[in-house]
């Protein structure tokens, strides 16, 4: 086996899809190592690659998720509102004609 030696130039963290396109670009460049070596550093590629595709996937999901929810809370809310002010009718007209009815009464006894 080969000794490889480096530095490390930076300690800054990147994102996933970031660190998936370095991988990307030392796998296809130009560097001596072996067939198995690069056969592993391809598949990690991939699997990074991957990743990044779930991870995007995830995301959008997340914002339907967020849309269709307030889309569903608004149909709720002007349905809700509907019914209440349908309830409010009703309950309006019902005191209205048992007001006059009372009304009604209240004369019959008069003339009585």
């Amino acid at each position: 086996m080969k000794t490889i030696s480096g530095k490390i130039s930076s300690t800054k963290a990147v994102s996933l899809s970031k660190a998936a396109k370095i991988l990307s670009n030392f796998v296809v460049s130009e560097h001596e190592a072996t067939p198995a070596v690069t056969a592993y550093l391809k598949r990690t590629s991939a699997a990074f690659n991957e990743l990044v595709d779930v991870h995007k996937d995830l995301k959008s999901d997340r914002k339907r998720k967020r849309h269709s929810r307030s889309t569903t809370e608004e149909v709720e809310t002007d349905h809700n509102n509907e019914v209440n002010q349908a309830a409010a009718a009703v309950v309006s007209e019902n005191s209205s004609k048992k007001k006059h009815k009372e009304k009604k009464e209240k004369k019959r006894k008069d003339v009585n």
